[in-house]
């Protein structure tokens, strides 16, 4: 009785061993799909402020701010309530809306913000406004995945080595 005993409770160790794994690897998986959704739209953000749409680019810029604002705000509140069952997931897309309305106010005022910072240090405004429209923020962004990748092999790694 007591080898079966022990048996189960090796199985049941490997079983939420693999489930904290599984855990960690499906999070970075959908933090890089969204990362890569959003290099996309950036790409396609750059596009219209080069192209014939480049004046209305910032409207457009700060109208979506407005509404990631507000996903942002009602995915909190819903995750304040517990409408969704996942209430740690709706957190974390209210954050990732709040971090794209950041963004998309950055670009929709990008030519204030380069001007001020631009009088603090006059090196910036010879950088070219792809940088400020959507190179920098690429830059962040595949930052953000290189050390979240990191960060989840470390995790996957600590939990290989508790046996």
């Amino acid at each position: 009785m007591s080898a079966a005993k022990n048996q189960n409770l090796k199985r049941q160790k490997r079983i939420e061993k693999r489930a904290k794994i599984d855990k960690a690897t499906n999070r970075f998986m959908i933090n890089l799909s969204w990362g890569l959704l959003g290099i996309l739209c950036l790409r396609f953000v750059e596009n219209g402020f080069l192209g014939s749409a480049a004046a209305s680019m910032p409207t457009v810029m700060k109208a979506l701010a407005g509404v990631f604002a507000a996903v942002a705000i009602a995915l909190a509140v819903c995750g304040k309530c517990r409408v969704f069952k996942n209430t740690a997931r709706t957190f974390d897309y209210s954050i990732f809306a709040a971090v794209v309305c950041l963004v998309s106010l950055f670009i929709g005022f990008y030519a204030p913000i380069r001007l001020f910072l631009g009088n603090i240090f006059e090196g910036l405004l010879s950088v070219d406004s792809r940088w400020w429209i959507s190179r920098g923020p690429i830059t962040l962004i595949v930052a953000y995945l290189v050390i979240d990748f990191l960060w989840i092999a470390f995790k996957i790694a600590r939990v290989e080595q508790h046996k």
